[in-house]
């Protein structure tokens, strides 16, 4: 589902799912379906909702909501997902849902196109937390406070979104090619000399970079021990563009090792039977795993408030099995509340969010001149 290399790379795909579920093209930014102009008291609407009573709220959303007819998402998620969910949502409350979907930067990008023109086009967002806290930097979401965010930690509540779903950042590698006992059990680990030829690193991790880069130095190690095991690393490794392929290649035997990849998309691979793995035998994963957060929100200028105030409720509730489905965190992992079984996690630093230029200059330095595979 939530492939940052999507976000960063694919231009904007725009698909709308009508109760048939038929999948269309979205208008372009501003004139899509909910793209008229903001609505009057959209915030008044979804503060009533919250307002209410944990066994008056969902009523209450579901009886506007089907007045409102249509809900307007914007999100980064994968199109398998975007679809999966808007599916489920249409089918339990036969609300019409059309979906803008591409990469969370070109979704913050209309966003922001949109509200500068007075013309928001989204009732709802489910982006990465660095995608959607800039939308709320701009005082644009309304904070949903419903009975689904109660059994959540305080670490799930932002200023205007709620965490919701998310994945890890895990080393992924070919069980045909990697024996038993072989495989990397620490990020160090990637450094070994074991991997020369067999390791590959996505394009774009420049996020995953700097992530590892900030986990070291809180370790202890010196920024000349942090740098000499990304010289490591790299020696031998190729680089490849985007995660799915990685994993393809991975399966394909045409690579031993990803040096990071999502849990999800592992998993997806392992169950289309694919010889590739995150876990030991056991089912433990010895690596200290990122986790990356994705947030819901609804738009403080929504069109269809009640029907942003319920896709909330229920992505929080309902949805989390449609997530589940895909193999993705649940909210409350991803929200640091709970932990995968046989996996230690690491909170991402939102510090690498914030300098997240940096970074990515950064990592373009170090993969100068690795050879690129899979194309």
């Amino acid at each position: 589902m939530l492939d940052r290399s999507t976000r960063r790379g694919a231009a904007g795909v725009a698909v709308t799912v009508a109760l048939a579920l038929t999948v269309a093209a979205c208008g372009s930014p501003g004139t899509s379906s909910g793209g008229g102009a903001a609505a009057t008291g959209s915030s008044d609407v979804i503060d009533d909702l919250n307002g209410l009573s944990a066994g008056e709220q969902r009523d209450e959303a579901v009886k506007q909501a089907k007045e409102e007819g249509e809900l307007d998402l914007y999100t980064g998620a994968s199109e398998g997902t975007a679809n999966a969910l808007s599916e489920a949502f249409t089918e339990q409350f036969g609300i019409k849902v059309n979906v803008f979907r591409a990469s969370s930067e070109d979704v913050l990008q209309r966003v922001l196109q949109e509200s500068s023109a007075n013309r928001l086009g989204a009732d709802a967002l489910f982006l990465s937390q660095a995608t959607i806290s800039s939308v709320a930097d701009e005082d644009l979401l309304a904070g949903y406070e419903g009975s689904a965010a109660d059994d959540l930690g305080a670490d799930a509540q932002h200023d205007g979104w709620t965490t919701a779903s998310g994945y890890l950042y895990l080393p992924v590698w070919n069980t045909d090619r990697i024996t038993e006992g072989n495989e990397p059990t620490s990020w160090e680990d990637l450094a070994d000399p074991r991997f020369d030829g067999q390791l590959t690193l996505e394009a774009s991790d420049s996020d995953w970079f700097g992530a590892l880069s900030t986990y070291w130095a809180d370790q202890g190690k010196s920024q000349e021990e942090i740098d000499g095991l990304w010289a490591d690393i790299v020696d031998g490794a190729s680089v490849a563009s985007g995660h799915s392929t990685m994993v393809q290649l991975l399966g394909a035997g045409q690579t031993g090792v990803n040096a990071m990849n999502y849990d999800y998309i592992a998993a997806g691979a392992q169950d289309d039977g694919a010889p590739v793995a995150y876990q030991q035998a056991d089912g433990s994963v010895p690596t200290p795993a990122f986790v990356y957060p994705f947030g819901v929100g609804a738009l403080g200028q929504a069109e269809h408030p009640a029907a942003a105030w319920l896709f909330a409720d229920w992505l929080l509730d309902e949805g989390q099995d449609v997530l589940a489905d895909r193999h993705l965190l649940s909210a409350a992992v991803a929200a640091g509340d709970e932990a995968p079984p046989g996996v230690t996690t690491i909170p991402f630093p939102t510090s690498v969010d914030e300098d997240s230029k940096d970074w990515a200059d950064r990592y373009d330095a170090l993969l100068r001149g690795v050879p690129v595979t899979g194309d």
